[in-house]
């Protein structure tokens, strides 16, 4: 709600860097943080169908699918490229999972009454709220729109189709470039310290040493990339922290396959 406001009406209660970015001073972490929790919006949804009883049950599904579809359309405020990708990425997860799962997870007992109200409620809240123009001003003079209104639906397509614009990867001064930078000077970073790693916290310190000459274009604290950081920081228990966890979820993917697959067979 409070990236909304500040979107839509340009809600300035204390300073902010790039916005709207509710809270967390920066659009980009709010977004990163609200698409983490469109797994457990979906969970909710199925978990409001599976509890309410009677008429309860349209007024419970309205409102869980109103409130992961204002969610949506903050990311879509941000403009945030990796929320967005990972967005259509989970989009495309969670209709292979309700197709794989339809009868474990019981959606072969939704009403089409129901199915329809989560639907519209949803679809409508995304496209209703999505095209109301933004009143931050801010935002318009970085966009550089001169006074044309911003709405989050163009605003998240024309983000999503900058990726695929060749200028981001030469322009030094695009994010693209600039994290590109920061991520090579990390892999130098990684290849000189492999077993013992910079330190936790350290990766601030020890990184313009491994910088090309002229390439600090940005003050930055951290890598902009998890994976990255683990290593640089960690070394060899960064390295089997990662090996374990991916054999945890491969593990966990497997025993939920199988699974699957005994359940159809015993049908």
């Amino acid at each position: 709600l409070w990236t909304a406001l500040q979107f839509w009406f340009d809600l300035k209660l204390f300073p902010q860097g790039p916005n709207p970015a509710s809270t967390f001073v920066n659009r980009n972490f709010v977004a990163e943080f609200v698409v983490c929790t469109l797994p457990f919006s979906a969970w909710l949804i199925l978990s409001a169908r599976l509890r309410a009883r009677g008429t309860s049950t349209l007024a419970l599904l309205g409102f869980t699918g109103f409130s992961t579809a204002f969610n949506i359309v903050a990311i879509l405020m941000t403009g945030t490229r990796s929320a967005l990708v990972a967005m259509l990425v989970f989009g495309g997860v969670i209709t292979l999972v309700v197709r794989r799962y339809r009868q474990p997870l019981g959606l072969h007992l939704w009403r089409r009454a129901e199915k329809l109200t989560l639907a519209l409620v949803m679809l409508g809240t995304v496209l209703v709220l999505g095209m109301v123009p933004s009143g931050n001003t801010a935002l318009e003079n970085e966009l550089q729109t001169h006074g044309q209104h911003v709405v989050p639906i163009a605003r998240s397509l024309m983000r999503v189709q900058s990726i695929a614009d060749p200028q981001e990867y030469r322009d030094g001064a695009r994010a693209f470039s600039i994290r590109w930078v920061m991520w090579s000077a990390t892999g130098r970073l990684i290849t000189a310290n492999p077993v013992l790693g910079v330190g936790a916290g350290a990766w601030e310190v020890q990184i313009p040493k491994y910088q090309a000459q002229g390439s600090q274009l940005e003050t930055d604290y951290y890598v902009h990339n998890e994976i990255l950081q683990l290593l640089a920081e960690y070394g060899v228990v960064g390295w089997l922290f990662l090996l374990s966890l991916f054999c945890y979820l491969a593990h966990a993917a497997w025993r939920t396959w199988h699974a699957q697959r005994v359940l159809d067979v015993s049908e």
